[in-house]
Order: C-alpha cells, then structure tokens, then sequence
C-alpha cells in the first residue's frame, strides 16, 4: 500500500514511515497530520458543546488510530478524561436528587396516612424503611451541597442543601442552609445596590443630556422647549449647582420675553387690532401661564372682538 493510499485509509503514522526516504511525500504527510491536529480539538468542542457525547468518543478513537503517538491527541483525551467524569458527576448529582425528592414525596403522603390512621401497616413498614435510606441520602445531599456552596455554586447549593434539611435535619444541615441563605440575601443585596448605582448613573447621563439641551433652547431663544427642559432637570436634582445659572438665565429671558410680548400687545389693542394683541398675550400664556395681566387683557380684547363681530353680522341683515 503506498504513501496515498494510507492516507486515505486514515493511516497517518504508517505513511510517514513508508515516507521517510521521499522528502516530497513526507511534507505531504506531515500537511496532513498538522491539518488534522489543527481540526481535533475545534471538533471535540462542538461534540462537546452540543452534548454530542456517542460523537467524541467516536472521534478520539478515530485519532487514536490515525495519529497514536500525537501530543495534541494525548492532551484532547485528558481534557475529554475530565468532562466525562465532571458530567458523570453531574448526572450523579441529579439522579440523587431527582430520587430523593421522589422519596420525600413518598414519605411526606404515608406521614400523612399515619396521621390519619397510626396503626396502618403498610405505611408504618415503608417509613422504616425509608429512614434509613433518608438519612444516607441527606448526607450525600449536604455533602454535595457544602461543596457547591465553598465554590459558590449556588444554584446546585439551593438544589441540594434544603432537600438534605427536609429528609433528615441535623445541626450541620441546618447550619449549611444558614449560610446559604446568608449568602442569597447578601447576593441580593449587592444586586440592589448595582440597581441602584445603574440608575443614578442613568440619572447623570440623563440630567447631562437634559442641560445640553437646556443651554441650546436658551441659546435659540426657545423658551417653552427651555421651560419644559428646566422642569424635567429639577425633576431629577433640583438643588444641582450646573442648573442654578440656567435657572436665572431663563428667567431673565421668560421677563423680557413677557414684558416685550405684553407692551406689543396693549399697542395693537390700541390701534384696535385686537386679534394681533391676543396672540401676542397668548404667548405671554405660554411661557407664564398664570400672568394675570395677560389674562385680563386677554377677556377685554376677547370681549371687544365679539362685540364687534356682532355688530357686524346685525349690519349685514
């Protein structure tokens, strides 16, 4: 058989012997090797990530063959070595749980029953068996538990550790659910206060992004968008010292605006044009809702307006 048709065959460490006297073929060989080298581990871990475990074996037994000697192969075998026993451990794990919860639920009912009916033989005759079995299984649980617990493994710890306590309290179980719960109040405390420190620095960004928007709107001389800006900042912090200026600012601008837009409008209502000195004293309205001078002005030229247009409409009968 020739150098190709052992690497067809997946005979790699045959081929670079028969390929030791022809420098051509021994670099092809050796492409071969490195590129299947290259691949094994990519591959075992997508084996791997999909729970592809029938797959693995298959393919390190395949490089067990093809490339024997390799350290790449040696180090994928003792790294796969160590996910089958962390997932036999895990299966382990959940079948001692997935059982005593099943034997808790059992003894839990015939409790019940012996409430109900203290001479019942046949319940009296599982709970003594079931004793026993519970206390061993409480003990691997709190042993399994603690262990998770010391690597802070707490969602296996929160699996584990009340279910022990449950089928045979002991001062151990008892103690290991107290620091579990420790653990889980602290734990939700600092995820609180993360909350809390997010949202005050979503509170910054978000009072930052207000005031810029603030000194532009003073800037354009847009007093309603700038009033509407300075409540939504007040909102957030009332008493910051970047806001008092924009504060006084927008007032000096809100007086101006007011005393402009009212002088405007008594010089219309003079000159009888009282739809012109209404929308200058409804901008007043605008910006200062509650001026009284404003208003009064306002109702007088209003007033004025309809009695002329009833006027009119008589003198076109």
């Amino acid at each position: 058989m020739n150098v190709i048709e052992l690497i067809i065959e997946g005979n790699y460490a045959q081929a670079r012997i028969q390929a030791t006297n022809n420098p051509d073929q021994l670099k092809q060989v050796e492409k071969v090797i490195a590129d299947y080298e290259a691949a094994l581990p990519k591959t075992l871990d997508q084996h791997i990530s999909n729970q592809r475990w029938e797959e693995a074996n298959q393919l390190l037994k395949q490089a067990e063959h093809r490339i024997p000697d390799s350290p790449v192969l040696k180090k994928e075998k003792n790294r796969w070595r160590t996910i089958q026993q962390k997932e036999q451990q895990h299966l382990e794990t959940q079948r001692l749980i997935a059982e005593s919860e099943s034997l808790y639920a059992n003894l839990t009912v015939d409790q019940q029953l012996l409430r109900i009916d203290p001479k019942n033989r046949a319940a009296n005759q599982r709970s003594k068996s079931y004793r026993k079995k519970t206390k061993l299984m409480a003990e691997n649980l709190l042993q399994i538990g603690s262990q998770a617990l010391a690597k802070n493994d707490l969602t296996l710890a929160q699996k584990t550790l009340p279910l022990a306590l449950q089928l045979y309290s002991t001062s151990k179980s008892r103690a290991a659910n107290h620091a579990l719960e420790d653990i889980l109040t602290q734990q939700q405390q600092e995820i609180m206060e993360l909350k809390q420190q997010s949202l005050a620095q979503q509170k910054r960004q978000q009072f930052k992004q207000l005031t810029n928007k603030l000194i532009d709107a003073l800037a354009k001389a847009q007093l309603v968008r700038a009033i509407t800006l300075m409540k939504q900042a007040e909102a957030i912090n009332r008493n910051s010292e970047k806001l008092q200026p924009l504060k006084q600012q927008l007032q000096q601008k809100i007086d101006q605006a007011v005393e402009k837009h009212l002088e405007q409008g008594i010089k219309h209502y003079r000159q009888d044009q009282f739809a012109e000195a209404i929308d200058e004293w409804n901008q007043v309205l605008k910006i200062e809702p509650d001026n009284k001078q404003a208003q009064i002005n306002m109702l007088r030229a209003e007033q004025v307006l309809s009695s002329l247009e009833r006027l009119i409409e008589k003198s076109e009968r």
